[in-house]
């Protein structure tokens, strides 16, 4: 499925265009924001590269996964999620906002828009996301959508010069249609 466009109460997801560039620096560039994520943060240059990778890999058939730009109402690129495919019908989520833009809920948006995504359209059976134990937005976030702990992983990524730790989160197909009954849309 190319190209694919969620709109949301103020966000939208969009495939990722060459002339995101720049303002993707804002989230990938900005070591503040690579400090909890599975990366270190990327020169401009490997990001170049990066993006023409994404772009290129979402027009694959069958696409491996579906990582959209999060973009505001000016189409001004805050962010990013994704949703990677995996087997037996399973997603895994991450996500990440430019600095400049944290505590204003376009996580918890964007999360929630492609969780519906995930399970309406993909026909998901499981989604999980993985965090740092430090990261407590993101723990935060992971349980205002209900997802369940799952446990750590152990030495689960090398970042920043050193291996990190994961928490593992899941939410199943039912129980996201459950929360979403239970508070109306997630926003």
């Amino acid at each position: 499925m190319f190209p694919v466009v969620i709109t949301g109460p103020r966000l939208t997801l969009r495939e990722f265009q060459a002339d995101d560039l720049d303002p993707s620096m804002a989230v990938v560039g900005d070591p503040e924001v690579t400090r909890t994520l599975s990366f270190d943060a990327r020169s401009r240059n490997d990001q170049a590269e990066r993006l023409a990778q994404d772009i290129t890999r979402a027009q694959a058939q069958p696409r491996p996964d579906y990582y959209l730009a999060i973009t505001n109402s000016t189409d001004l690129l805050v962010g990013f999620i994704r949703i990677g495919l995996g087997r037996d019908n399973s997603g895994e989520l991450g996500y990440a906002i430019r600095r400049a833009d944290w505590g204003k809920g376009y996580a918890t948006e964007a999360a929630a828009l492609m969780l519906n995504f995930g399970f309406d359209t993909l026909h998901l059976h499981r989604i999980q996301a993985a965090c740092g134990p430090d990261n407590h937005a993101s723990q935060r976030l992971l349980a205002r959508l209900a997802f369940t702990p799952e446990g750590r992983i152990r030495d689960h990524v090398f970042t920043n010069g050193g291996w990190r730790d994961s928490l593992l989160y899941s939410i199943l197909d039912h129980e996201w249609r459950n929360q979403r009954t239970s508070v109306g849309e997630v926003q």
